[in-house]
């Protein structure tokens, strides 16, 4: 009958794993036959997969979209996205590796600024030795950051005239004696 019929293309669908399609017809036996068990029961699982495949596609979702947030930078919403992905899993194992990720980068972000902050402090104070080294302390946790590397240009030039100065006046002061020298003989 029709029943019987419904069922064997129910049954061909999820050969196909084809689950809507498999709802669709499920559904159409349990409108003839509201007591079909194994239509009822089959449709329970076919529901409980679609929602998993749901699920797996948000989980997907989610990662790509904190995946594009991280490389632009935009560190609290990739860390949103990547935790939004393991509350719809918290056993997925790629979301929680990409929620560390995100973590050591947003760290690593932090530290970052605090030394180039530092490095500003101690150039605006003309402690350049000081400056320096955050700088490059800064260049060591993330060698592309362009401010830092903006910085550690201005930096050398200041230490390059520091240099530059420490020689003209190491010259000057030697003629100076040279000539005291002379003058004392």
């Amino acid at each position: 009958g029709i029943i019987a019929e419904c069922m064997k293309r129910a049954e061909a669908a999820m050969q196909r794993h084809d689950l809507e399609r498999a709802r669709v017809h499920f559904l159409e036996v349990i409108r003839l036959d509201r007591q079909h068990e194994s239509a009822n029961r089959v449709l329970r699982d076919v529901r409980k997969a679609i929602q998993q495949e749901q699920r797996s596609s948000q989980i997907v979702q989610m990662r790509s979209q904190a995946q594009v947030a991280l490389a632009g930078g935009q560190y609290e919403e990739a860390l949103a996205c990547a935790d939004q992905a393991l509350k719809l899993d918290p056993s997925d194992k790629d979301s929680a590796r990409l929620s560390d990720e995100i973590r050591g980068a947003i760290s690593r972000a932090r530290a970052v600024r605090e030394a180039l902050n530092r490095a500003e402090s101690a150039l605006f104070a003309g402690d350049f030795d000081e400056a320096r080294d955050a700088v490059e302390e800064s260049l060591r946790l993330d060698p592309s950051d362009s401010e830092a590397r903006a910085l550690a240009s201005v930096v050398n030039k200041e230490l390059a005239e520091r240099s530059r100065r420490q020689r003209v006046q190491d010259r000057s002061e030697e003629h100076t004696s040279e000539l005291q020298s002379h003058h004392d003989l």
